[in-house]
């Protein structure tokens, strides 16, 4: 059985999470992250990576809570751990997470990244493993493009905490003059009129800054194609010397899932959305009464909703479900040709249309939000729920 490390300091502790380990649940750890998960009265603690072994630097953690009618409010916490990362990976950050219907406080390794005029990104670090990718066949409404099959993540890589907004976008623009494909083909982008109280198709009008609906900076950046998603990170790259770019399908999958098997990280039922995303849903029907597949749950956004607002997954990453379609590598096509380390598709020969991941606020129908989902576009497609975040792998 594996055990936890727990200061030497508190035998008492030591003691409950031991018999805790054995009586209520298996201790468990996706990726570097450090996890207390509430069970019943009792609170678990789990420290361990998928090797069963701390990592390098780990030196203490402990949580101080009293509860024993049940988690009151006001209830003590402190959590302190190390994850043995060098300093210039980034800085060690608690958070709360939502997960299989259940919620945590966990501990990520962020990097920030200076884009300009004070403005800065955030990615987290992801540490590799082995996963399940796809739907198992059993799953509701999946889809037969969603093979399950085993999947590793050979190193670990950051992602952005964030899907890219447009304030950061803006950053980009500002200091190359850059403009989207939407601005130069003459052919626009999607937006909604609300005098008619429709989504109109592609109009010049309509562009990043343009959607008809309100935006603030810390919403996702939207109506950008593959192209001005590629070149967003080309200038980042340039700017902060790292290898700057989207993520592979395969990664975005793993650091969706953040260790869960279910349709969605915060479970089966597509009503726990409202908990973790912005999706269809009751907020959205109230504006369009035609939405027949929306969730009955309301998650207080009809359009984009500010980045950040809905709970992390395990690995500490929001709106992996929901507010925009992201980007990834990959051009769609089957699983069957590609290698079970480290897949992209990248030798398609016919290279039509570049895969989408995590579903959307709009589309009508949250199911497509589910963890294994597979959209597509051309490189030149732009809509108002299309956005991306950006990943690289550290040196």
């Amino acid at each position: 059985m594996r055990r936890s490390v727990v200061t030497a300091w508190h035998p008492v502790l030591c003691g409950f999470l031991c018999f805790a380990a054995s009586q209520i649940l298996p201790i468990a750890s996706w990726g570097d992250q450090v996890f207390a998960q509430k069970t019943g009265k009792n609170t678990m603690v789990e420290l361990l990576p998928p090797t069963g072994k701390l990592p390098v630097g780990t030196t203490s953690y402990h949580e101080s809570r009293q509860e024993p009618n049940g988690e009151s409010p006001g209830t003590k916490r402190e959590l302190t751990a190390h994850l043995g990362y060098p300093a210039q990976s980034g800085k060690e950050e608690a958070f709360d997470y939502y997960h299989d219907g259940r919620t945590g406080r966990g501990l990520r390794r962020v990097l920030r990244l200076g884009l300009g005029d004070g403005v800065t990104m955030e990615l987290v670090r992801i540490q590799g493993g082995k996963f399940q990718m796809g739907s198992p066949p059993s799953e509701k409404e999946r889809l037969e493009d969603e093979d399950q099959h085993t999947v590793e993540i050979t190193r670990d890589f950051y992602l952005g905490k964030y899907e890219v907004t447009r304030g950061q976008f803006r950053a980009f623009v500002k200091d190359t003059g850059y403009r989207t494909e939407p601005q130069t083909d003459g052919e626009g982008a999607w937006g909604y009129d609300e005098d008619t109280r429709k989504i109109e198709g592609r109009r010049p009008k309509y562009s990043w800054e343009s959607t008809g609906f309100a935006q603030t900076d810390e919403h996702p950046v939207v109506n950008v194609t593959l192209n001005d998603a590629n070149a967003f990170c080309r200038w980042l790259a340039q700017r902060t010397k790292k290898a700057v770019r989207l993520p592979t399908e395969a990664e975005w999958e793993y650091a969706c899932r953040a260790g869960s098997a279910t349709r969605f990280y915060s479970g089966e039922d597509a009503e726990t959305l409202a908990k973790v995303g912005n999706v269809a849903d009751g907020t959205a029907k109230e504006k369009f009464p035609d939405w027949q597949s929306t969730i009955a749950a309301k998650d207080g956004y009809v359009f984009t909703a500010p980045v950040g607002q809905f709970r992390a997954n395990r690995f500490g990453l929001y709106d992996m479900h929901g507010n925009v379609w992201e980007w990834c590598q990959d051009w769609l096509g089957p699983y069957r040709n590609l290698s079970a380390k480290d897949p992209v598709q990248d030798s398609i020969k016919d290279k039509g249309v570049r895969v989408m991941r995590g579903g959307s606020w709009g589309k009508r129908i949250p199911q497509i939000c589910s963890a294994a989902r597979r959209f597509s576009g051309a490189p030149r497609s732009r809509d108002l729920d299309v956005g991306f975040r950006v990943s690289f792998r550290p040196d």
